[in-house]
């Protein structure tokens, strides 16, 4: 399993608009057969020692993908296009991970 962590930076004053679009890029996403979860996420103020600032116009994509070959077949789709030409707009930073689960004992 292949797990995505997507950070995008939100211009202000646009954070629906990039919400609604992912939203609708979530549904397309979970029908695809190698998507395991794909979640969205936004920053909650709450106080914790050695959190980071809040950032309002922050958003998480959390995502799981059965292999590699899987995520790059679903960065190639029609819509996930459409989704770049339009986030140039919005979104003034793009950082992804990708990730892998950190165990010590091997999982059986």
């Amino acid at each position: 399993m292949l797990y995505l962590l997507a950070h995008l930076q939100v211009t202000s004053g646009h954070k629906h608009q990039v919400l609604e679009s992912l939203d609708r890029l979530r549904t397309e996403t979970l029908k695809e057969p190698g998507c395991i979860q794909y979640e969205l996420l936004q920053d909650l103020p709450i106080e914790l020692e050695g959190r980071n600032a809040l950032s309002d116009n922050l958003i998480l994509i959390s995502e799981i993908w059965r292999s590699e070959t899987d995520l790059h077949r679903h960065l190639e789709k029609e819509y996930m296009h459409v989704f770049q030409e339009q986030a140039t707009e919005w979104i003034t930073e793009i950082r992804l991970n990708t990730l892998s689960r950190a165990c010590i004992t091997p999982i059986a």
